[in-house]
């Protein structure tokens, strides 16, 4: 048996899948998984939140992070993901 799960859904109720829990697992996974959209500047875009999500965190750590600061970074983060995908 691979460590794979067949493409077709309704071959996951075979009992070898079932039987295997981390098959089991990946199984139950897919039912609620998504993919990243599609999108040529997705990278980009997903780095640019993190790092400003980053920031947020940082502030937390501090016991700097008040609405107003939170608010700045995300509206500066607003502004970097719309420049990024243009």
């Amino acid at each position: 048996m691979t460590g794979m799960l067949p493409a077709l859904r309704s071959a996951w109720s075979d009992p070898s899948f079932q039987r295997n829990p981390l098959l089991r697992t990946f199984i139950q996974a897919a039912q609620f998984g998504r993919t990243y959209p599609s999108l040529a500047g997705w990278g980009g875009v997903e780095n640019l939140a993190v790092q400003h999500i980053g920031m947020a965190w940082d502030l937390v750590a501090q016991g700097r992070l008040t609405r107003e600061a939170l608010k700045d970074l995300m509206d500066k983060a607003s502004v970097a993901i719309n420049q990024a995908l243009r």
